[in-house]
Formats: C-alpha cells, structure tokens, sequence
C-alpha cells in the first residue's frame, strides 16, 4: 500500500511538472511573460493537479488494484487509461473553452500525453518497482 501512495504522489508530482514545463514553453512562444499570462499558467498547473490527483484515486487506484488481482503488470493498460481518461475528461467537460473541433483535437492531444504520462509514472513506481524489488 505504501508503494501506491508513493507511485499516486509521484504520478501527481508529474502532472504538475509537465504543465509547468507546457505552460512555461507557450510562454516562450508568445513571448508573453507579463502578470497576467503567469497568473493564468499557474491557474492552468493547479487545475491541471487537482483534475490528475483526482483521476489518479478515482481510476489510477482502483485500475491498479484489479489489474494486481488479475496479475497483470504490463504498462500498455495502465497508458491506455490514463489516455482515454484523460482525453474523456477534456472531451466531454471542455476545460479549455467552447473551441473549433481542430483547436479541441489538439487540446486533447495535450491532456491526453499529460494522462499517459501520468500514468506511465504510476506504473512504473507501483509496477515495475515491485517487480524489482526497489525499496521505497
């Protein structure tokens, strides 16, 4: 159990790291550095961590616990989920705004890399970790 809490605060930590990194290098691009764009990527980093923290104890876990009963350690189920959950979250909710159809698909494609991600991190701390007996 501890290693799923230490993989969930990992997976967490990794949300907020890449949508610093993502809104840090659209900053770059535009070039806007001023209050206001910081105000709004750190706005984007906390949401970004509540909706990954939330997604991680109410799919991360509960998939973690059924695929450990079914004895099934591969990475490709754990990936899989984090990108369709997440990508199903952006899709349905539209956490970005109302936008065209080609600004929503890449908005997805976004979310769901930060998901994968995510649960890529997961996986290797609850999964492989336990695999290789790596001491936490």
């Amino acid at each position: 159990m501890k290693r799923i809490f230490i993989a969930a605060l990992l997976s967490i930590s990794s949300v907020v790291l890449s949508t610093a990194v993502l809104s840090l290098t659209l900053m770059l691009i535009g070039g806007d550095f001023s209050g206001a764009a910081l105000g709004v990527s750190v706005v984007f980093i906390y949401v970004a961590t509540i909706i990954g923290g939330l997604g991680i104890f109410f799919v991360a876990i509960p998939l973690h616990l059924f695929l450990q009963y079914k004895n099934i350690d591969s990475v490709k189920p754990y990936v899989v989920t984090g990108l369709i959950a997440s990508m199903g979250f952006g899709f349905i909710f539209k956490p970005f705004g109302n936008d065209d159809f080609l600004t929503l698909i890449q908005q997805l494609l976004i979310v769901g890399t930060v998901g994968a991600v995510c649960a890529l991190v997961f996986w290797y701390v609850a999964v492989k970790g336990e695999a290789n007996k790596v001491s936490c």
